[in-house]
């Protein structure tokens, strides 16, 4: 499988044959095939959106809580890709793209978040704010 995006489509794949739901995947986090999956996506949205990089938060025992750099902050300890290192730059989070692919949307999701959902990996690649 080459880093391209038409390999996400076999990726997909085994993300929806090895785990049920976004329990499954959250429980399987740390695991070698979930981390590998994570950097493998990331790297194909940090090469299609021009500029990206990687970034990281680490923790920040003085961060105020819900701030970023506090445990509570969903941008803490969780890897992404984005335009540029401050919070509000367009972005996307490989794991969350992960977990989309096993969410089933409801009747009172919004259109776009509900597009996103259960959608193809290959969606999740394009940045957003």
């Amino acid at each position: 499988m080459g880093l391209l995006p038409a390999s996400l489509d076999a990726l997909e794949a085994l993300i929806r044959e090895r785990y049920a739901d976004t329990r499954a995947i959250n429980a399987a986090r740390h695991s070698t095939f979930v981390q590998v999956a994570v950097w493998y996506v990331g790297e194909i949205a940090r090469r299609v959106n021009n500029g990206a990089a990687w970034h990281y938060l680490p923790a920040d025992p003085a961060a105020l809580p819900g701030a970023p750099g506090s445990p509570q902050s969903v941008w803490t300890r969780t890897p992404r890709v984005a335009q540029g290192a401050e919070v509000e730059t367009p972005c996307m989070f490989p794991l969350n793209a992960l977990r989309a692919l096993l969410v089933e949307p409801d009747e009172d999701d919004d259109e776009e978040m509900a597009a996103e959902w259960g959608g193809p990996l290959r969606d999740a690649l394009i940045l957003k704010a």
